[in-house]
């Protein structure tokens, strides 16, 4: 019983992952300027906003894919 869940769980996590990345690399691209990089090169401002962006995007797609 428990292993026919599995291929769903698997499409759902697989899922997720692609929204996901997918949402996070159109919202680097419209933000101005180059704010991943800031945060690659230390800038501890740009890299809390990256990251309160990937923590949005992803309880998004969890709602979703719930």
């Amino acid at each position: 019983m428990l292993f026919a869940a599995l291929p769903n769980a698997v499409f759902f996590a697989v899922a997720g992952v692609v929204v996901f990345a997918v949402a996070l690399l159109i919202l680097l691209r419209v933000l101005p300027g180059q704010l991943w990089g800031r945060a690659l090169e230390g800038n501890m401002a740009a890299a809390l906003i990256v990251a309160a962006l990937m923590l949005a995007v992803a309880w998004i797609v969890a709602a979703a894919v719930h």
